[in-house]
């Protein structure tokens, strides 16, 4: 059944890559087919949600495949993303019926951090909401990837998942990161050389577009896309697979396999995050070790920094070196400073000391709830009221300067809470060998170490709260750290004891 499944998704994709590739060079889809395509798509996910694990694998797969890639492709069908983000809310629909029917409900871990967050930013972001009274066009736009992708915290939060379901819903994902190599191999050949050899009158003629390698989450071949973001979903597969294997629950080869593919896509998409993100997600996985070796700590450290500015000086000389100078120059581009309407430099420190300088001095009700959602948007094809006041910046720059604005020092704090609370959920659950298994405490060491980087994201792109595939990353953290917590390994009837992701796992305890 799930093997039937699982071929028919594969099928699936591979017929609208195929549609895809082929209908990129010609005539653009007419509004009425795409209008009528999309009614299907959303009559499709419809029946789909009658099977709510269905309905997880279909938005798991046009989030993180289906979506990008057409829209990549195939610009004008870029509105595919709302087949994505009616998926996801259809999740919102298992749990209610639940509640409606009063059937029973899994009791998640206590976590009062977690709940109590999430209470103070829905109360934050209705407060400035109401009190700025913007547009219904802008608030949409605001609260459509935070409503929509809830429904896959929400989902996972209330219904009963097996682990079965659970283990083949994880091995979905790795396979999905997996795949990147596939259009990452193409892009970086095709699209980003192609744009090396473009014809004199294309205005990025000679420009390797190493921003073009995107893998399945979306972008432009001409514009860049969301690299940061196929780049985060790799560390993610390459800090489980670590934490899989140092559990004993993936056998050695297939672990290095893994380790091996997911590395290609990194190397190949230019992507700076991964200086930053990788090195720190590690760090934390083997934390506990590390600091009980001071000595070898510090070796590690030295040699992960020789690895780093070998890695860097090379990324340097390939990428950087012909249009931004000295290496010392080309280090700037860690903080893309780019110029707003040609007018005023922007960068990620700037973006915060802007806020800073407008709310501090005069501390008001705006510092604390903000300028009511949307109100920063600059991207994104929406101008938000207050980015009209400063449009010689962009003030949405950042995921913490969106929330600034928005929802202000209250709505950051309260977003903080939430996943410094998933952080403690995870830690608990990891260090606890009494009451869960090894798979367990395996997935939530790796994901303890990746809600810090999550964490950091906000200050280094806008990706939170505007981008679905890295909503999608949000909400599957929120949602599957409740799911292991209350997994008990000891007293589950579901429990199966072959466990792990790959071939030559081990049993469970």
């Amino acid at each position: 059944m799930i093997r039937n499944k699982l071929t028919s998704s594969l099928l699936f994709f591979v017929l609208v890559i195929t549609a895809s590739a082929a209908s990129a060079q010609e005539t653009p889809v007419s509004s009425s087919v795409f209008m009528a395509s999309l009614g299907l798509g959303a009559l499709a996910a419809f029946v789909l949600s009658l099977n709510p694990i269905v309905l997880l694998w279909f938005a798991t797969i046009m989030t993180l495949l289906v979506a990008g890639t057409v829209g990549y492709f195939v610009p004008s069908l870029s509105q595919i993303w709302w087949v994505s983000y009616g998926a996801a809310a259809l999740l919102f629909v298992p749990p209610l019926l639940g509640f409606i029917a009063r059937s029973n409900r899994p009791v998640n871990e206590k976590a009062p951090l977690i709940y109590w967050s999430l209470l103070v930013f829905v109360f934050s972001a209705l407060l400035s909401t109401a009190w700025a009274n913007p547009s219904l066009k802008q608030v949409i736009g605001a609260f459509k990837d935070w409503i929509m992708f809830g429904g896959l915290w929400f989902f996972l939060a209330n219904t009963f998942v097996s682990v079965q379901q659970i283990r083949l819903w994880l091995r979905l994902l790795l396979g999905i990161g997996l795949f990147q190599v596939i259009p990452v191999l193409y892009q970086f050949i095709v699209i980003a050389g192609g744009r090396v050899s473009a014809s004199p009158d294309n205005p990025v003629s000679g420009i390797f577009a190493a921003d073009s390698v995107v893998g399945t989450f979306g972008g432009n071949p001409a514009g860049g896309g969301l690299s940061a973001v196929m780049a985060l979903y790799l560390i993610c597969v390459i800090v489980l697979t670590i934490s899989y294997r140092r559990h004993g629950l993936m056998d050695q080869k297939f672990a290095y396999t893994v380790l091996f593919v997911a590395v290609i896509p990194l190397a190949l998409s230019e992507v700076k995050a991964i200086f930053i993100y990788l090195p720190i997600a590690l760090i934390l996985l083997f934390g506990e070790e590390l600091s009980r070796r001071p000595l070898i700590f510090v070796g590690m450290m030295a040699l992960g920094g020789v690895t780093l500015f070998s890695v860097l000086y090379a990324n340097y000389l390939f990428y950087w070196s012909h249009d931004h100078g000295s290496l010392g120059e080309s280090l700037g581009m860690f903080t893309y400073s780019f110029r707003g309407n040609e007018v005023i430099e922007t960068s990620r420190w700037n973006v915060l000391t802007h806020w800073w300088e407008n709310n501090m001095r005069t501390f008001a009700f705006e510092t604390l709830f903000g300028h009511g959602a949307g109100a920063s948007r600059v991207s994104g094809g929406l101008t938000g009221s207050l980015s009209e006041v400063y449009q010689d910046r962009v003030i949405d720059y950042t995921g913490a300067s969106t929330i600034l604005w928005d929802y202000g020092l209250i709505g950051l704090t309260s977003l903080a809470g939430i996943l410094f609370g998933t952080y403690r959920l995870l830690t608990r659950v990891k260090r606890n060998n009494e009451r869960y298994d090894a798979e367990t405490r395996a997935t939530a060491a790796g994901m303890a170490s990746l809600i810090p980087v999550i964490a950091l994201s906000l200050f280094y792109r806008s990706d939170i709260p505007y981008i679905a595939p890295m909503m999608f990353m949000v909400m599957i953290s929120l949602g599957l750290a409740l799911v292991l917590a209350r997994r008990n390994a000891h007293a589950t009837a579901d429990r199966l004891k072959p466990v792990g992701l790959g071939p030559g796992t081990v049993a469970g305890p």
